[in-house]
């Protein structure tokens, strides 16, 4: 039965819901994956929307107070030359299909991926046991896609394949594949090569589940019903080698287009993928970004040792960090021990750039994080195997007992340099340490040293791991920094504390203590605990062993980590450290079943990461990397987001920080934090290519993500964006928590309300686990028991905050933000007047950022110093190299506002002085139009008389 929802704000007892685990398959050799262990989530109707004076009232409240966007055309001449599609009403049609850069398609119903397809390969079979085929890499791309139409290349060196041909549109919803691919050589007894095709159809699009797709006649292709009169079919022109289902996996079909043997010389390959009637072919995001031209393009906008502002006064009331004694947890928001209540805007400083930066860059870099609005640094990565040097003496090769002294000096130096510009630590104890020989671990070891050393999973049922993680905590928190005269456990810098980084037994690791893994030792520590816990317990034994379901074992795995957890805190506590601690993490797609143990710390934290096109994701079908965040929530407790991140070689990463920004703001998140400001050593670009190499995982050169960074840091510590009005706790019966498959993919409730009011995840009372905590009713709060209820008005096509200060427009790819201090547009704002309380944009840049900020904490309109920011895309001058060349944003802002005298400058981030930029006036205030020639992505307007120099704020 599936539970009632509750309306009211009341004190209602729980009722609930449900999680469940996905299980990582091996790898793409053919049946490698575990069929047997799948787990299908059966749907349920949703609940009609409430009918109250309550509701209705608060309805006409958010439309009178919410900002909409006008989205009308420029002018024709003003505009930028529209790509060509073969679709001139394409985003209105419930199904799309585009060109993939891998020359694949991909399948949108009602904006929402349901079909996807890839190529994979397979050579000879090993000449050893087990005799499997080998798997070999592909390579396919599709080149100048355009209106439906690209020609395609594609190699597989591993059977001496190559493949040329094209796709052409047949019909506004139908494509052609035409291949012809060409074996230098036979390759006889292989497995083949195919097209993988992945359905999604458990899609939340779908009004039901639709049929499964079936094989047509002669092996031509397939076909998939999903509605009356409804069918997406892939039709060869001659029968396939072979079709299945990827090991009876429903979900999956491989079509080989070779199979059993490859003759050497020419084959022809054709198909035609089909949608329903209707179903249109659309542009992809290259066309709608419209030709590049880096060659013309701003080249090294911001340099290494350089920032667009200075932002470093923000953290004035806190130099050095600690004044305000530690920070504590109450109920969900961080406190410093004076009553200050603080806001963490961070990112990640990790590996070699903790010990192999010159110890000259690194005040400076610590005084450029403090002006990029940073407030505290997550130190991460010490331990490292990959890192060298690393944390341990020798870089751990004989053990990893032992301190490397000069490391630690490095350290020490760094969290001076942090302490003195004002900016909080955070410190993880384990990330990616590796078991050496003198480590002193006898069970297991071999185990262990086939997972490279790994710690995850194997350190919640052997005390050797544990004792070794216990040793470095000590090691760690008693040791006493020359530079600030205090061990780690007593200095307030420390704001928290991570057992260990994504180490969790309930959806990842568990999984490696079942028989079939070949870790007889663990293995035989797993069984005897999950026997005891069914005896304590009296839930059924032979459930308890399932790693890879919802269900009971899902109690026992959370118990597990709740012994492990009180050893490692309870040895914190008995050091002297108050800071607040942290256990591991929620990441990685964790279900909700995952959190139980978590509230072990102080803190909950959570890893997300984006990908390109997050502004365009529907939350009435599907989560993007801020919905996984906020699933991480739990009533009553501060939430952490220690990483997040849209990473370099993501086209739109430039959309990310606002955005984070916002929804952080508006749910009530006291500490994001992106990964990574660095990784590498913090250097000036040099001559040997390492030295000018971009490393994905740090942006301190990035002019998109750090370039942004200053309009998100202020808009999020100085409050400019409202928390939410109202406040919603989705509370869970421990039979929704541990036995249905809960997560932000399955539950509407929690993607729909993400952007609009607080949500939080109420914790229920569970008889197996009496250390677990139940959730406090919360006072004033909307109880929801319905996982799936869609909070989005019927044929809405945008999200909008109960604040009326956020707006996301999925259809158009486009959020804004407009509240008295910050008002900026993100997204495909190209081509369309947008416009907020206090400003015009009339930009043409297809996909952009553009943000005002108040410096000065006055409303824009009568700031007397405004930050801008306009951020495009960006490009390597030459592949993975800096420096970038970044695409001016073109268009005109104009601001109302009542100050007189406002002068506008260029505010570079590359050393150069300001420059004076034109600035007209108008009826209501001023027009700046922005250009090429301004050879930056950032601006300033002030009054020159009062003499604010750039980056102060007005006192």
């Amino acid at each position: 039965m599936r539970a009632i929802t509750i309306w009211g704000r009341l004190g209602i007892g729980w009722v609930s819901l449900a999680v469940g685990c996905g299980h990582a398959a091996n790898g793409p050799l053919p049946g490698a994956t575990e069929a047997a262990r799948s787990h299908e989530a059966a749907t349920t109707p949703q609940v009609p929307a409430p009918s109250s004076s309550t509701t209705a009232a608060a309805e006409k409240t958010a439309e009178r107070t919410a900002f909409k966007p006008r989205l009308e055309l420029i002018p024709q001449r003003q505009r930028p030359a529209a790509p060509a599609s073969t679709s001139t009403d394409a985003a209105d049609a419930e199904w799309t299909m585009s060109i993939q850069p891998n020359a694949t398609v991909l399948v949108l119903h009602k904006g929402t991926a349901v079909l996807r397809a890839d190529y994979v390969a397979w050579a000879e079979k090993r000449t050893e046991p087990p005799l499997i085929s080998q798997w070999v890499e592909s390579s396919f791309f599709a080149e100048n896609a355009h209106a439906g139409r690209a020609a395609i290349k594609g190699s597989i060196p591993g059977l001496d394949l190559k493949a040329s041909g094209s796709i052409a549109p047949l019909a506004d919803n139908a494509l052609r594949f035409d291949y012809l691919f060409m074996a230098a050589k036979p390759h006889p007894q292989i497995f083949g090569a195919v097209l993988d095709w992945r359905f999604e159809l458990d899609s939340p699009s779908f009004e039901k589940r639709p049929a499964n797709p079936v094989f047509l006649e002669n092996d031509a292709g397939w076909t998939w019903r999903t509605g009356p009169d409804q069918s997406v079919t892939v039709r060869f022109d001659r029968p396939l080698d072979r079709i299945v289902y990827e090991a009876n996996n429903k979900s999956i079909i491989r079509t080989f287009h070779i199979a059993n043997s490859l003759p050497a010389g020419a084959r022809p390959v054709s198909f035609t993928i089909t949608l329903p009637e209707g179903g249109r072919v659309v542009p992809t995001a290259r066309e709608r970004y419209g030709p590049a031209a880096p060659e013309r393009w701003m080249r090294d906008v911001l340099t290494w040792d350089h920032t667009p502002i200075d932002l470093s006064f923000l953290n004035a009331s806190d130099r050095p960090a600690g004044r305000h004694g530690l920070v504590k947890a109450e109920g969900d928001h961080f406190v410093f021990e004076d009553g200050v209540q603080p806001r963490f805007w961070g990112i990640n400083l990790g590996a070699t750039a903790l010990f192999s930066t010159p110890r000259k860059n690194i005040a400076p870099q610590a005084k450029r994080l403090a002006k990029l609005g940073f407030n505290l640094i997550r130190i991460h990565q010490h331990d490292a195997v990959w890192a060298n040097p690393n944390i341990f003496a020798g870089n751990g090769k004989k053990d990893t007992r032992h301190l490397d002294p000069k490391s630690l000096d490095s350290l020490d130096w760094w969290i001076k340099c942090l302490k003195d510009e004002g900016i909080y630590l955070w410190l993880d104890f384990i990330y990616d340490r590796a078991l050496a020989p003198g480590d002193g671990v006898s069970g297991g070891y071999d185990e262990i040293m086939r997972r490279q050393g790994g710690f995850y999973g194997f350190s919640y049922f052997n005390q050797d791991l544990v004792r070794l993680m216990r040793e470095l905590q000590q090691q760690l928190l008693t040791h006493v920094n020359p530079y600030t005269k205090l061990a780690y456990k007593d200095d307030p810098v420390f704001m928290a504390f991570l057992i260990t980084n994504e180490n969790d037994l309930t959806h990842h690791y568990g999984n490696y203590m079942l028989p079939d893994k070949n870790n007889p030792f663990h293995n035989s520590r797993f069984t005897a605990a999950y026997r005891a816990f069914a005896r304590q317990s009296g839930l059924p034994e032979d459930k308890l062993w399932l790693t890879w379901l919802p269900g009971p074992n899902k109690i026992f795995l959370a118990d597990v980590e709740h012994q492990f957890n009180r050893t490692m805190i309870d040895d914190i506590r008995r050091l002297g450290s108050r800071a607040l601690i942290a256990t591991t993490n929620t990441w990685g797609d964790n279900p909700l079943s995952s959190l139980p143990s978590l509230t072990d710390g102080d803190v909950i934290d959570v890893h997300s990461y984006g990908d390109a096109e997050e502004m365009s994701i529907n939350p009435r079908y599907s989560p993007n990397f801020i919905t996984w965040i906020g699933a991480a929530q739990v009533e009553g407790k501060p939430l952490a987001n220690s990483e997040w991140n849209t990473p370099f070689g993501t086209v739109d990463r430039f959309a990310s920080p606002l955005y984070v920004a916002s929804i952080a703001a508006l749910q009530g998140w006291d500490m994001p934090a992106l990964y990574n400001y660095a990784q590498l050593a913090i250097l000036p670009p040099g001559k040997e290519e390492w030295m000018h190499k971009i490393d994905k995982w740090s942006c301190y050169n990035d002019p998109l993500l750090c370039g942004v960074m200053p309009a998100a840091a202020i808009a999020f510590r100085q409050g400019h964006i409202s928390p939410a009005r109202s406040h919603y706790c989705l509370a869970l019966s421990p039979d929704q928590l541990f036995n249905q498959d809960l997560n932000p993919r399955t539950s509407a409730t929690i993607r729909t309300l993400m952007e609009q009011s607080r949500i939080a995840i109420g914790i229920p009372p569970v008889k197996e686990l009496p250390w677990l905590k139940p959730t406090p009713t919360p006072s004033g709060a909307t109880l929801v028991t319905d996982p799936n209820h869609d909070f989005i008005p019927a044929g809405q096509t945008y999200v909008r905050s109960d604040t009326g200060e956020l707006i996301r427009n999925w259809k158009y790819g486009i959020q804004s933000i407009d509240t008295p201090k910050t008002q900026a547009v993100i997204g495909w704002i190209g081509g369309k007047t947008l416009a907020t309380r206090d400003a015009t944009f009339v930009i043409q840049t297809p996909k952009a950022v553009v943000a005002l900020s108040s410096l000065d904490g006055q409303p824009l309109a009568g700031s007397h110093s405004i930050f801008i920011t306009a951020v495009a895309r960006a490009v390597p001058e030459t592949p993975n190299h800096v420096p970038y060349r970044s695409e001016p944003v073109l268009g005109v802002i104009t601001l109302k506002t009542k100050v007189a005298g406002l002068r506008a400058t260029t505010s570079p981030a590359n050393g150069q002085a300001p420059a004076a930029v034109p600035l007209k006036a108008t009826p209501e205030g001023v027009e700046l139009t922005l250009t090429a020639k301004s050879g930056t992505c950032w601006y300033r307007l002030s009054v020159p008389s009062e003499g604010a120099a750039l980056g102060e704020s007005k006192k």
